[in-house]
């Protein structure tokens, strides 16, 4: 029995360092989870607005196939959403300009080797923040969207 009086207490250590460990490992899958989360919520939220963007840049195409082949293809725009039109206004990689955390970028690339001549690369770039970004790079996630669109139709296919 004299040899056994401080084994008890080396029990109780082990015991609550393993219950420490368990809670640890517990805590990390749950933090993580919850990350994984905001993430894809930020992602689907971001494809959403790529989207939509597509379909504004599109909906300009089919209405006015002129306006839409004279965009500067040097220039970065952003949606005026209460007008309904392209500008270059607040249009930058530090401003949300979509939602509550989203920048939605809007460039146009003609002569693009993707598409053909008479064709213009329309990309639509969604960027958006998580507190896994670094300090430098605020807007480090991204969901981009490219299709090449039709500007100048031959008389026989309007």
């Amino acid at each position: 029995m004299k040899n056994q009086r401080g084994q008890s207490l080396i029990e109780a250590v082990v015991a609550l360092v393993t219950i420490l460990l368990i809670v640890t490992a517990i805590a990390i899958v749950i933090v993580n989870g919850l990350y994984n989360s905001q993430f894809i919520k930020g992602q689907n939220e971001a494809n959403k607005y790529a989207q939509e963007g597509m379909e504004f840049v599109r909906n300009i195409q089919k209405n006015d196939l002129g306006a839409f082949g004279s965009f500067n293809q040097n220039a970065t725009y952003c949606i005026d959403e209460v007008n309904s039109t392209l500008t270059t206004n607040n249009c930058n990689a530090t401003t949300v300009n979509t939602g509550t955390s989203h920048i939605r970028t809007v460039t146009f690339s003609p002569g693009a080797s993707q598409c053909i001549a008479s064709e213009i690369k329309v990309t639509v770039v969604v960027a958006w923040s998580s507190t896994k970004c670094p300090t430098n790079n605020t807007f480090c996630h991204k969901s981009e969207l490219i299709s090449c669109m039709p500007y100048n139709y031959p008389a026989s296919n309007p």
